[in-house]
């Protein structure tokens, strides 16, 4: 078998088996979105190649019984040309992931910040980049993260392979990587949600955030395609309030907020608290939670093909729906929805009608 066979081989078996890791590899959400804001000259055609690449790199004995030696796989690409390694990165981002795969993508993906221009799926190459990648507990300090991050089995190696690592380029008949939309218009805002989400979102050019007045815009963005992969067309972002925050994790999420001490938690119904440090995601809607967005909102994200998936396969908590968190709780929260394409380009025209 050639070179590029072998690692074409040995980097799909990382997507294409059972998903074996309790939690994510540490750091990968960081590293990731530190990408995505300054990806430099390394690009991946998408999620999927990244975190092969990224597992083939950092993987122990203890997750992978065919572990290749320390540096093997930088070694390897390094011998290859620019061309080679294209379409062993292409060729990663055709494969049908694992279901328990498909599930680590889709968490990595509803972390995703609003309004990052993005290639075709999302990516980070820590391995190419050498950054630090533990993620912040609290009272850590950046030298004691970065000295964790260099102890730790699961942290990149400082080799630089952008020489391998061509520019991604977009197949003529895409629709462009990250088209956003931002500051909708308020009038629209009433004609896609009910009355009380209207009011949750931040009003723009407001004292306060919540008054609408003449040229005032709502803090709603929009993204086509926010993933080109086809799980997601549309992604909906919605700046919520403080003030509104605890009302609208309770109804859409479920989830009981609560505030003690200057600090947001995230409190159990049988008492115990989780301290965003500094943020996190809720995930998983219940019907009640879409419902409650509306009818207009809720219809868009039931057709979205990843809220299709899910019914297909009977699970009746979205993954559609998720809501970024703080552990200040004086933080707006970031409501993200996923819609279906077609009713997500209905809404946009809504919101902005002079777009």
């Amino acid at each position: 078998m050639s070179l590029q066979g072998e690692l074409t081989a040995y980097l799909k078996d990382f997507l294409t088996r059972q998903w074996a890791r309790k939690q994510l590899p540490r750091g990968l959400e960081k590293g990731w979105k530190d990408y995505l804001e300054n990806p430099g000259a390394n690009r991946y055609p998408g999620l999927k190649s990244f975190l092969a690449v990224r597992l083939g790199t950092i993987e122990t004995a203890s997750h992978y019984e065919n572990r290749k030696p320390k540096g093997w796989l930088a070694r390897s690409l390094q011998q290859l040309s620019p061309d080679e390694v294209q379409e062993i990165l292409s060729n990663l981002e055709q494969t049908v992931p694992h279901p328990t795969v498909t599930k680590v993508l889709n968490r990595i993906m509803a972390t995703c910040p609003p309004g990052i221009q993005r290639p075709a799926h999302v990516e980070h190459p820590p391995i190419l980049q050498g950054q630090s990648t533990t993620v912040a507990t609290p009272g850590n300090t950046s030298e004691a993260r970065d000295r964790d991050s260099r102890d730790s089995p699961h942290a990149s190696s400082d080799v630089d392979l952008a020489m391998n690592i061509p520019r991604y380029q977009q197949p003529a008949l895409a629709v462009t990587a990250g088209q956003k939309f931002d500051n909708g218009c308020p009038r629209g805002l009433t004609m896609v949600f009910p009355p009380f989400i209207c009011s949750a979102i931040r009003k723009i050019g407001a004292a306060d955030g919540t008054k609408v007045a003449d040229g005032t815009k709502v803090a709603v963005t929009m993204i086509f395609p926010y993933q080109q992969d086809g799980s997601i067309h549309c992604l909906c972002s919605l700046s919520i309030i403080p003030s509104k925050l605890v009302i609208i994790a309770k109804e859409v999420m479920d989830v009981i907020l609560d505030i003690e001490g200057g600090m947001l938690y995230v409190v159990s119904e049988k008492g115990w608290k989780v301290l965003p440090c500094p943020s996190m995601t809720l995930q998983g809607a219940p019907k009640g939670g879409i419902r409650f967005l509306g009818d207009r909102a809720s219809d868009a994200i039931e057709t979205s093909p990843q809220r299709k998936d899910e019914l297909n396969r009977s699970i009746i908590h979205t993954s559609s729906v998720t809501l970024n968190i703080s552990h200040n709780p004086d933080d707006d929260g970031q409501l993200n929805l996923n819609f279906g394409l077609e009713a997500g380009l209905k809404i946009r025209a809504l919101l902005y009608p002079d777009k």
